[in-house]
């Protein structure tokens, strides 16, 4: 399939095509799934592993009456997968942006704070105040 990501997940164990319809089955192939994606070092949200897992089962089901193959073959769309290290959130706002370093004109020392650039402001010029 174009687009699309195909995982095979060990299901050997399960001794009917019956079996793979439970919820806490399915689960379980979902957990593979995640387990064998994070062994390549991606990862993907867990509704879209849910979904491709259940698809995987009514697929299989569909075909197969009976008995359960070694493998089955569960197919994530391949826009739906991330490096596991691209999901970071920074933790700094848009307003308090720390790469922003003030120099005061006094005594050219440097500071990340923007107190001390407002009280150094304000010491200035007394006429003009600042407040948040």
């Amino acid at each position: 399939m174009k687009g699309t990501l195909k995982i095979n997940v060990d299901v050997s164990m399960y001794t009917s095509v019956e079996l793979l319809k439970d919820l806490r089955v399915i689960n379980e192939i979902s957990k593979k799934v995640i387990d064998i994606l994070q062994e390549k070092g991606q990862e993907a949200r867990s509704s879209v592993i849910d979904k491709a897992s259940k698809n995987a089962v009514s697929l299989l089901l569909s075909k197969k009456k009976g008995k359960v193959g070694s493998v089955l073959s569960v197919y994530l769309p391949t826009n739906t997968i991330e490096p596991l290290h691209d999901t970071v959130v920074p933790t700094v706002s848009s307003d308090e942006d720390s790469s922003v370093r003030s120099v005061s004109e006094d005594d050219d020392t440097e500071s990340d704070s923007c107190d001390s650039q407002n009280s150094s402001a304000s010491s200035q010029n007394q006429h003009i105040f600042f407040s948040m």
